[in-house]
């Protein structure tokens, strides 16, 4: 079950959170996505590298499929960086797209959520609440290292 492999030590971000705290977070504890959340611990959203980078490129970015036809040296505009990051989390976090599981799931089930949809972690909710997450490499843990005979660290 997911309870069983789950990370419950969360690092999480407010939504008056700024782009600089939550960037800074993400590169002091290496964490790729941040689950934003309320006061209660309500999961409202992700703020995550792929948003960080997104602000950086024009939107229409996302409906061209291949940008090779670019020279190497052409620099995309970029928005006003002046107040970049003063940007609030609430205004930028994901929320259509984000995907949560509960911590009775099998892990099993996860690992295909994941993989469907080409996520590196999934948010795990009780009542909507914040209990913990899971990452690949604990999926990896789970499934893979007992099949290879690998013990587990700390």
């Amino acid at each position: 079950m997911v309870k069983d492999i789950m990370q419950t030590d969360v690092v999480t971000v407010h939504p008056d959170t700024t782009l600089r705290e939550a960037a800074q977070l993400m590169e002091t504890w290496r964490h790729r996505s941040l689950p934003v959340v309320d006061a209660e611990s309500t999961v409202l959203g992700i703020v995550s590298e792929s948003v960080l980078l997104r602000i950086m490129l024009p939107g229409y970015t996302d409906e061209i499929a291949d940008l090779s036809f670019l020279p190497e040296t052409y620099d995309f505009p970029t928005p006003d960086l002046d107040n970049l990051g003063d940007i609030r989390v609430q205004d930028i976090m994901e929320h259509e797209t984000l995907q949560t599981v509960t911590e009775d799931m099998r892990i099993a089930e996860v690992a295909h959520i994941m993989l469907s949809q080409s996520l590196p972690s999934v948010i795990v909710v009780r009542e909507g609440k914040l209990v913990g997450i899971v990452s690949r490499r604990d999926l990896v843990r789970a499934l893979v290292h007992p099949k290879l005979g690998i013990e587990q660290s700390q």
